[in-house]
């Protein structure tokens, strides 16, 4: 997966792929199993622990229901990247604050 595709692009571009491939041998279609195996393989390594979980479960998910836990932690990540840089800039802020407090107290 290139790492400026988002799940919903990987999932489409692989899926397309699977179709026209199914196309050219009707006979020996594609099956849901194959394409998840192909998308795992696929993924950045960032999911390698959710796909760790995923797969641990009694009942594995359809198709459609992978691409939805992969969008939800796909958005989980952002956040988290989000939050991460937020307090990254709070820190930085909080010590320029306290730099200036020493130099007006000397």
């Amino acid at each position: 997966m290139k790492c400026n595709m988002t799940i919903a692009q990987y999932f489409h571009k692989v899926k397309s792929l699977c179709r026209e491939i199914s196309e050219l041998d009707p006979e020996a279609p594609i099956s849901e199993t194959r394409m998840k195996r192909v998308i795992i393989h696929g993924l950045r390594l960032e999911y390698q622990y959710f796909i760790t979980a995923v797969q641990g479960w009694q009942n594995q998910p359809s198709l459609v229901e992978f691409e939805n836990l992969l969008a939800g932690q796909e958005a989980l990540v952002k956040q988290m990247a989000g939050n991460s840089s937020k307090s990254e800039e709070e820190a930085l802020y909080a010590g320029r604050s306290k730099q200036s407090f020493k130099q007006n107290a000397v």
